[in-house]
């Protein structure tokens, strides 16, 4: 990186990648079948020193079509899709009311002894719905104590005000969770909040990239009728699923195509 003028910050790395190739011949005819065998690469970066490789960016775009981006961390790939918890209220909650479709992508960059550098990303598109109630609240048992409470307490995306002229906001948040350690004191099982849980990405499409030499990448991308999915999912992201099992049985049957892309 230079500093060419003060105006301008130049990226000057020119890296070659030598990540395992993905072949045709090894890809399952199933889109989510696949992303489940390739959970191997999410043992292969957590092995190389990658921490928290379910990380993964997810977009969605507000009332006005503008994209939003943020970070979290995926948490199952069940034969639906994928899934992540938040704040219902919060601003992705809130753009996935409004509009209920996004975009994951997850990517892992990392040396690797055996083949040289290995980048790879898994990237989705699709439709989302509301995780079944009793799929969130299985989810939020699992959590740390602080991890509840912090659900309890934060209003996420919301603007915090300063309680003191000293005080940046930070001091309103400690004080509302400080409120929620005395609410849940003694409470063996602190409660899902009514505004927090699961959503579900239902992929029409899933592409598999690995950086190989020359920049002349693998990428295998599998596709399905949106239109047909549509038809098979609920409206709208603000109503709980019944049955994630159920709604993937009806969502199995659309089946996929595949395609190597130019890199």
């Amino acid at each position: 990186m230079s500093a060419a003028a003060s105006s301008r910050i130049d990226i000057v790395s020119h890296n070659q990648y030598n990540s395992p190739g993905v072949h045709r011949q090894d890809l399952l005819s199933d889109g989510l079948s696949q992303l489940k065998v390739n959970l191997q690469w999410f043992d292969h970066a957590l092995a190389n020193g990658v921490h928290e490789p379910e990380a993964v960016n997810i977009s969605t775009v507000d009332a006005h079509g503008l994209p939003n981006s943020r970070i979290v961390l995926s948490k199952s790939i069940n034969e639906l899709g994928v899934s992540f918890y938040t704040n219902y209220n919060s601003a992705k909650g809130q753009e996935l009311s409004d509009t209920p479709f996004a975009a994951l992508t997850y990517h892992w960059r990392y040396p690797n002894t055996a083949e040289g550098e290995t980048q790879r990303q898994v990237r989705l598109r699709g439709r989302v719905v509301k995780a079944p109630s009793v799929e969130s609240d299985e989810y939020f048992r699992t959590r740390s104590t602080e991890s509840k409470l912090g659900a309890h307490a934060s209003k996420q995306s919301t603007t915090l005000a300063p309680l003191s002229d000293g005080d940046d906001g930070r001091l309103t948040l400690q004080h509302r969770l400080d409120d929620m350690r005395n609410t849940f004191a003694g409470t063996p099982n602190i409660p899902t909040p009514d505004f927090w849980g699961g959503y579900i990405l239902v992929p029409f499409q899933i592409e598999f990239w690995s950086g190989r030499l020359s920049r002349l990448h693998d990428r295998f991308l599998y596709s399905r009728s949106l239109e047909t999915l549509q038809s098979l999912l609920p409206n709208d992201a603000t109503t709980p699923i019944e049955s994630t099992e159920a709604l993937a049985k009806e969502c199995g049957g659309v089946g996929w195509t595949i395609d190597r892309l130019s890199p």
